[in-house]
């Protein structure tokens, strides 16, 4: 039988933010596990700097240039083949989940999906990955069929870096810094408004909050991660599978 396939996105993670590459801060200690059973490239590049062009690249193999969806809202063209369905012409089944609205059915990303739960409301009101931890884990308990295709992007690494109150102190000890506000002043007036002399007025206690949110983001989400893993394994679904 052909590996099963699992394919995770998260929604602007930076890899100079995780444990595995150096950072200081043992943002990804949950996939240590993981890790020292896996290959970790250090040469791999986004095709753009934003989900929509990039994301695209990612499903249809194809660069900016080449599927010119460029643009926010912009959908995924149909003559683009995607993994999912040359897997789905394989025959596998396919799952698919994602809480970025540039990444849904109104974009196109249904294609080739025997189920995909999407999500297209306001970016920064995405739903908790503990939710996604939740629906993979109600698909893995009734799923029968392999080999399969599962792909997630999960948002809590996007801004406003949603994490549940009782989780926030586990990777600092305490609680992030508030003082920074996801798209309040000035960071609002700077990129919305191009108002660039307003850099000026990012102080060194806001830069230090935004990284303490980002950081503890990055810790949640790749401890989630790792539970969608574990979940797999619990429910006999991450033998011969490609996890990516």
């Amino acid at each position: 039988m052909p590996p099963n396939v699992v394919l995770i996105v998260v929604d602007t993670l930076r890899a100079d933010h995780l444990s595995h590459y150096g950072y200081s801060r043992d943002t990804a200690k949950a996939l240590d596990g993981f890790r020292s059973e896996s290959i970790l490239f250090t040469r791999a590049y986004s095709t753009a700097p934003w989900t929509g062009p990039s994301t695209i690249s990612i499903h249809s193999g194809l660069s900016p240039a080449r599927h010119g969806a460029n643009a926010h809202g912009d959908v995924l063209p149909e003559e683009a083949t995607t993994i999912a369905e040359y897997l789905s012409d394989a025959g596998y089944s396919t799952y698919g989940i994602s809480y970025n609205y540039e990444v849904s059915r109104k974009t196109g990303y249904a294609q080739g999906f025997d189920v995909f739960n999407d999500f297209e409301h306001d970016v920064l009101d995405y739903p908790d990955i503990g939710f996604m931890v939740k629906r993979v884990a109600r698909w893995a308990s009734t799923k029968a069929e392999q080999p399969y295709f599962l792909y997630l992007q999960p948002m809590n690494t996007h801004g406003p870096y949603r994490v549940p109150p009782e989780r926030q102190t586990q990777l600092l000890g305490r609680s992030p810094s508030e003082t920074f506000e996801y798209y309040g002043e000035p960071m609002k007036s700077i990129l919305r408004e191009g108002a660039l002399d307003r850099r000026a007025d990012v102080a060194p206690d806001m830069v230090e909050s935004l990284v303490d949110q980002y950081d503890v983001a990055v810790h949640y989400s790749m401890e989630e991660i790792a539970a969608i893993l574990e979940t797999l394994e619990a429910a006999g679904l991450l033998e011969e599978t490609l996890v990516v």
